[in-house]
């Protein structure tokens, strides 16, 4: 059965137990060009999710968020500080509220290893070096700055990847 409540800080939206975000049917208050202002009734509708990494709704005025933020805070409030939310079976399109909790990056980051959904080394869209590139580097007689240049990095970089402080489970 799902269950709808509304989301505190965003009057006119619910979310459900399921996942989904709505807008409820409401009154709003809109200025004409003219200057003068007119109310017009606006029906509520299950709004279209879209999918970035996490699931996101736009809930107008150029504010969009992600659901399962949405979805926790309308059944548990507001995080506890230090927490955020975390899915349990690591499937970010999956925002019932059975699957949500509220967890600690440690603890988060601890369940995206498990399910292999941390994004680092190759894996991390932003990552321009494979993991072969990371051993050559720590294995060259070459200087710091030669390796920046030959790959194309930054010579802070290319020393943290020597030290270990990135790329540190290779």
């Amino acid at each position: 059965m799902e269950e709808w409540r509304p989301i505190p800080g965003h009057d006119g939206y619910e979310a459900s137990s399921l996942g989904r975000i709505r807008s409820v049917d409401r009154w709003i208050e809109q200025e004409r060009t003219e200057g003068n202002i007119y109310r017009r009734f606006m029906k509520g509708r299950i709004l279209r999710q879209t999918h970035h990494r996490y699931m996101r709704v736009y809930l107008g005025h150029g504010v969009s968020r992600t659901v399962h933020c949405l979805v926790m805070l309308a059944f548990y409030g507001t995080p506890p500080l230090g927490k955020e939310v975390a899915h349990s079976d690591g499937d970010t399109t999956n925002n019932h509220i059975a699957n949500l909790s509220y967890k600690t990056p440690i603890e988060n980051n601890a369940d995206k290893v498990i399910h292999g959904t941390l994004l680092r080394g190759e894996t991390h869209y932003r990552s321009r070096l494979t993991e072969q590139d990371i051993r050559a580097i720590r294995q060259s007689a070459l200087s710091n700055v030669a390796l920046a240049e030959h790959y194309g990095m930054k010579r802070d970089t290319i020393y943290k990847i020597r030290i270990g402080r990135i790329w540190s489970h290779v």
